[in-house]
């Protein structure tokens, strides 16, 4: 009796008779990239360490569970992707507000 490619009994996936012998199936096809939550997460952690920024840190901590949720839960993960660009963009507002007052300001 053949065994698929190997001599093997007990090899049941290389079996053509064998109950998981499909040589069609390549398995279920991956979850998207969370990409927009992975840009975020660097903007807003680039902020908050380079710049100094400790406003854009719930920005991080919202796009980190983003992308932690993206496979499971993309509708939440997108939601919260929204919220971390905002978070980022309002900490960036108020850091060129405040760099624009110290400049016109003189300190």
């Amino acid at each position: 009796m053949s065994h698929g490619w190997s001599d093997n009994p007990y090899d049941v996936y290389n079996d053509p008779n064998g109950p998981y012998y499909d040589p069609y199936y390549y398995g279920p096809p991956a979850p998207p990239a969370p990409g927009s939550a992975v840009a975020a997460l660097v903007c807003s952690s680039v902020a908050t360490f380079a710049c100094c920024n400790v406003l854009a840190l719930p920005a991080v901590i919202t796009s980190a569970m983003a992308v932690s949720r993206s496979a499971r839960d993309p509708r939440g993960a997108r939601t919260l992707t929204a919220w971390s660009w905002a978070l980022f963009g309002a900490a960036m507002a108020v850091a060129v507000v405040y760099v624009t007052l110290m400049v016109a300001f003189g300190v």
